[in-house]
């Protein structure tokens, strides 16, 4: 439909990279989570893989992010991101956000995070707002995304890529009421 392609070219993602300190902050999301949805095809566990074409201050570089969602209510939910960036300029980025879910499949959400810029071995601030649109195939999703990091040096970045993903329904551990 015309509303669905206007989602389509409205999208943003929340992601980024940063490697073992994403596992260290999934791993209690992971391990104590005890939402669990009833719909079939909704998850509550959300591990994505992205790749991105990224833009700052005219040069290029691509990107590999990393991002866990967490759907805390229906519209809601929690984002860990983190992305490596190489190319023209080369930087890694780590931070949490909030994303909105829209029952057609977009959604859209921002956070804060730091953006260490490799070469010159600084760590600054940023905001972070993304949107994407993800079509499902029962627990697989794909989709595109846009993004942009205002970074606290306003040398802004900008990507733009598309995002593949795994839902999960993880066991609770909450035990089983007696009848």
């Amino acid at each position: 439909s015309m509303r669905q392609l206007r989602h389509l070219f409205s999208v943003i993602a929340l992601t980024r990279t940063g490697h073992h300190a994403l596992c260290i902050m999934l791993l209690p999301f992971v391990l104590f989570s005890s939402s669990v949805f009833g719909a079939d095809e909704e998850y509550s566990h959300h591990l994505g893989l992205s790749l991105t074409a990224a833009s700052h201050d005219n040069e290029s570089a691509s990107g590999l992010v990393l991002e866990y969602s967490y759907r805390f209510a229906d519209n809601l939910g929690l984002l860990l991101f983190a992305e490596e960036v190489s190319g023209d300029f080369d930087v890694q980025t780590i931070g949490a956000g909030i994303v909105r879910f829209f029952g057609s499949g977009f959604k859209i959400g921002g956070g804060i995070g730091v953006e260490r810029k490799i070469e010159k071995d600084e760590n600054l601030g940023l905001l972070h707002i993304g949107a994407g649109y993800d079509w499902h195939f029962g627990q697989i999703s794909i989709g595109p995304i846009i993004a942009v990091d205002f970074i606290e040096n306003n040398n802004d970045t900008y990507y733009l890529g598309v995002a593949m993903g795994y839902g999960l329904r993880l066991l609770t551990l909450t035990p089983p009421r007696a009848a």
